[in-house]
């Protein structure tokens, strides 16, 4: 890490921070403040106007430059990505572990816990199945836990980088961070989607979608379920999120697909690194240094291999389902569908190269 004039500053307020923050959580012990986990808040907010005696400078030497160097060490040398994903995995278990802590809590019982695969990369979950006898508030605590472990978690690697000057610490901070963010997505099945349903009463909004269209809009030959009479309010947040549901999932698509050729140039950038190292490992005859940039590289691989699996996931069904509606026998049904399909089909049976 650099020295010079700035990083001797963010060092300085930082002893000077840290000696601030001693002193007052000594006061805070005097006067009782920190006789119990639960009552220690007072203690909490003074830490954070102690970390307000940081300058810009400070902050940018401190915090930013620990974030952009550790994303630097962890592209770069060989074992630190595998690090990294294995630091935010076992984040993400202890995630599962909220949600159930905040189950017992409020009284429930976890049926099971477990992993699998989504798509291709490892997912855990929690069986709560038994927060819906309890009250609604109940279940939002239950929904709630996994991201309050969560941050515990973040908050302990925050306290390691500060103790070790680790940089990819910080990197895995941030991967948890987003993780976090991510999560209170109401738009797809994480934990945001749960607390939105509990909220509303709601058990599925997208099971629901078809009822609850029967149930606002009583059209006539519509069959099929319908929802009993919901509260005002909760049909304006169901329908807010059908009206905002689709083009926001569309507008993910498109920044997924846009952001593919940089996803691209840096994983091959950062491959092309890690062979670099493994042909080194491999001159030298050390197998396990040889195992770090293998598997560091497949690390690398994950991400892209996942976005071309969803783009084909998501691209198959339209491009057969546009297939069928222009097949001869729904053209013959409908000669009106020739005119916008004439050049792909006369493409298909062309026998061109494709």
């Amino acid at each position: 890490r650099p020295g010079g004039p700035r990083a001797r500053s963010a060092g300085s307020r930082w002893t000077r921070a840290a000696t601030s923050v001693r002193a007052r959580t000594a006061t805070a012990a005097e006067t009782g403040r920190m006789s119990s986990p639960v009552s220690s808040r007072p203690v909490s907010s003074r830490v954070l106007v102690d970390l307000g005696l940081f300058g810009e400078d400070a902050l940018e030497g401190v915090v930013l430059g620990g974030v952009v160097g550790g994303v630097v060490e962890v592209l770069y040398k060989p074992g630190l990505l595998l690090a990294a994903l294995v630091i935010v995995t076992v984040a993400a278990i202890f995630h599962e572990f909220g949600h159930a802590a905040a189950l017992r809590y409020v009284g429930g019982h976890v049926r099971g816990m477990g992993a699998g695969l989504y798509l291709i990369y490892p997912a855990f979950y929690t069986d709560v199945t038994d927060s819906y006898r309890l009250g609604r508030w109940a279940r939002v605590r239950t929904d709630l836990g996994g991201v309050y472990f969560h941050l515990i978690f973040a908050l302990g690697l925050v306290g390691l980088y500060i103790l070790t000057g680790e940089q990819f610490l910080l990197f895995s901070v941030v991967l948890i961070s987003t993780e976090v963010a991510r999560q209170f997505i109401p738009f797809v099945r994480l934990d945001g989607y749960w607390v939105l349903a509990d909220l509303t009463g709601i058990p599925d909004f997208f099971s629901q979608i078809g009822p609850f269209v029967r149930s606002v809009l009583p059209i006539r030959g519509m069959r099929g379920s319908k929802l009993p009479e919901l509260e005002g309010w909760v049909k304006a947040v169901f329908a807010i999120f059908i009206i905002l549901t689709v083009p926001v999932l569309l507008i993910l698509l498109v920044l997924m697909v846009v952001s593919l050729p940089a996803l691209l140039a840096t994983t091959w950038d950062s491959f092309l690194a890690q062979a670099e190292q493994l042909a080194q490992a491999q001159n030298h005859g050390n197998i396990l240094i040889m195992l770090l940039p293998l598997a560091q590289m497949l690390m690398l691989a994950l991400p892209v291999l996942g976005t071309a699996y969803l783009l084909y996931s998501l691209v198959r069904p339209t491009v057969t389902a546009l297939w069928k509606w222009s097949s001869p026998q729904a053209l013959a049904a409908w000669p009106h569908r020739w005119l916008p399909l004439a050049p792909l089909r006369l493409w298909a049976s062309s026998g061109l190269p494709r």
